[in-house]
């Protein structure tokens, strides 16, 4: 009985065991073997990825090294007209040194009792050209004493991109200022008396279309009413764009002046100004009063340009003093070299 029992058993297991073994066989049948053609493509994906991923970084480097040509381009556009730039004013240098010398030979030669009054060889331009070689960056000219616009032409030897306000007193050169200013884009001009403020100044008007000088209050009966502005004033009107040039030829009313142009004497980069050896007038300064005053606001003298000696004994008479903020590297340098 148990010897049955016990086959019966056996041949259950048997029987079990066989079904699982055919029941696994069966779901190993059931699982995909790799093809070929699968098998080629995981391995072309394996090899190609790196060659993907090293044609991105040199397509990140191509786009690079193209940009640092370009600008490497630009560079060296920009390069080329400042060179073709300084050939030109060199060359303007060169007639402007010889016609000077020898216009002071022929007057020394004709006059030694007597000398006349002579420019020295020290022009506008060669100033402001030392100046943009320091890196002294102009965008907005502003002329006071314009006359018939002649400094600002020479200045944009030295700053050809920038604009101009020109501000004149001599209604005389109105004229002369209209047609310059209309002829060149970003340019304008102003006839008015420049002072402190918007009130009414006095102009003391000479025979000398370049010559006199505006007043705050009227000492002589002759002297003509103007209506007054200030630099300050003008600049924001037509949102002018700094860093500015500052050029005063004024005849002693330059500290007036400055007082009405505080704001663009901030974004000041230089300012040029006819100073005199002698008090022309009672309310003016000396040139070495001129550059303390200027000291005080933050400006220092650093070139000097067109000396004017006066006929009657060769004494100096005038100088334009060329004035940079003090904060340039160049003012806290000490040594020769």
């Amino acid at each position: 009985m148990s010897d049955v029992t016990s086959n019966t058993a056996s041949s259950t297991a048997a029987a079990t065991m066989n079904t699982a073994t055919q029941g696994n066989m069966s779901s190993a049948q059931d699982i995909p073997s790799p093809t070929s053609a699968s098998l080629e493509m995981l391995a072309l994906r394996m090899f190609a990825q790196p060659m993907l991923d090293k044609l991105a970084t040199l397509e990140a480097q191509y786009e690079s090294l193209a940009r640092r040509a370009a600008k490497a381009e630009l560079e060296n556009e920009q390069l080329r007209s400042t060179l073709a730039s300084g050939r030109e004013l060199l060359k303007h240098l060169g007639r402007r040194a010889t016609a000077r010398f020898r216009g002071i030979r022929g007057s020394a030669s004709a006059a030694v009792d007597a000398p006349t009054a002579s420019l020295l060889p020290l022009p506008t331009e060669a100033a402001l050209a030392r100046a943009m070689l320091r890196g002294v960056e102009v965008k907005t000219i502003i002329d006071v004493g314009a006359s018939d616009g002649r400094w600002t032409e020479l200045s944009r030897h030295a700053f050809p991109e920038a604009k101009a306000l020109l501000m004149e007193t001599n209604e005389v050169h109105r004229p002369a200022l209209d047609r310059y200013c209309a002829a060149r884009p970003g340019f304008s001009n102003v006839i008015a008396a420049v002072g402190p403020a918007r009130t009414e100044l006095w102009f003391e008007r000479t025979e000398d279309p370049y010559g006199g000088r505006v007043h705050s209050e009227k000492r002589c009966a002759d002297w003509i009413p103007l209506a007054g502005t200030t630099i300050d004033l003008e600049v924001a009107e037509r949102s002018l764009e700094g860093p500015y040039l500052i050029k005063l030829d004024t005849h002693g009313y330059e500290v007036p002046i400055l007082e009405g142009a505080k704001d663009t004497l901030q974004k000041a980069s230089l300012v040029v100004i006819e100073a005199y050896a002698f008090r022309i007038a009672s309310d003016s300064l000396i040139f070495h009063e001129l550059c303390a005053w200027m000291w005080e606001r933050g400006f220092m003298a650093v070139d000097l340009c067109e000396p004017v000696t006066r006929p009657r004994d060769g004494c100096l008479w005038q100088v334009d003093i060329v004035f940079s903020p003090r904060t340039r590297p160049e003012c806290g340098v000490r040594t020769w070299q």
